[in-house]
């Protein structure tokens, strides 16, 4: 089992993307670095966007809120196609961008292209809305917690034992075997009240980060015998 270990170093060199993905600075965005298969449940962020786009422009904001999908999409083109229909149907086709698999900084590559750091450099928020059943760490809450991102989860079955349990932070959706939906309301608002918050999120992002600093080391993480 390969170890999971996240870098705390802040010592890299990344790209804001929110450009390239035609998305103003003062916007939003969402990061979801998955497989893009039915266990991930990507409907849920769909669904979450299109809630939050709405509770902003109730309240008068002009800011949006845009979901960054980074998976594979013919993976399972079959659920892919479900999210995209889902997508038409909740109207938020434009906040929704599959932008494909990305690579690590570390690993090899031939050009310099978009990497799975630069992605969480230019987001404001982490999401990981698995199924109950996920049976993994769910890394990309150990990566947000190292970039300094706050995050989304839903409480699936192994998050206590990976982190739950050393205090960390974080909008928790409420699952379980046999309620593993859609996001109720009380979770959308405390994240929208968390991105309404700036001071808070950064205090929240930086209380997280020195919590893994401590905790996410490579013989905490070995020491759960969890399929990587």
């Amino acid at each position: 089992m390969r170890k999971n270990t996240y870098d705390f170093s802040g010592q890299g060199t990344y790209t804001n993307i929110k450009e390239s993905l035609d998305i103003r600075d003062s916007d939003i965005l969402i990061a979801r670095t998955t497989r893009i298969i039915p266990q991930k449940r990507q409907d849920r962020d769909i669904h979450l966007i299109h809630k939050l786009n709405t509770l902003f422009a109730q309240n008068g904001s002009g800011r949006k809120v845009y979901l960054a999908v980074a998976g594979d999409p013919d993976e399972h083109p079959a659920y892919f196609e479900v999210l995209n229909r889902l997508a038409r149907e909740l109207q938020v086709e434009p906040f929704i961008k599959f932008i494909g698999s990305l690579s690590h900084d570390y690993m090899p590559s031939k050009e310099k292209s978009m990497t799975i750091e630069d992605l969480y450099y230019s987001c404001d928020l982490v999401s990981f809305l698995t199924s109950w059943g996920y049976d993994s760490y769910g890394n990309p809450v150990g990566e947000a917690i190292s970039s300094q991102r706050c995050y989304i989860t839903t409480r699936y079955e192994y998050y206590l034992e990976v982190y739950g349990q050393y205090g960390f932070e974080a909008p928790i959706m409420q699952i379980s075997p046999e309620q593993d939906g859609l996001p109720d309301d009380a979770f959308i608002d405390d994240v929208y009240q968390l991105l309404n918050n700036k001071t808070l999120m950064g205090e929240v992002a930086h209380r997280n980060f020195s919590i893994g600093q401590r905790v996410l080391s490579n013989n905490v993480m070995s020491m759960l015998d969890l399929s990587s």
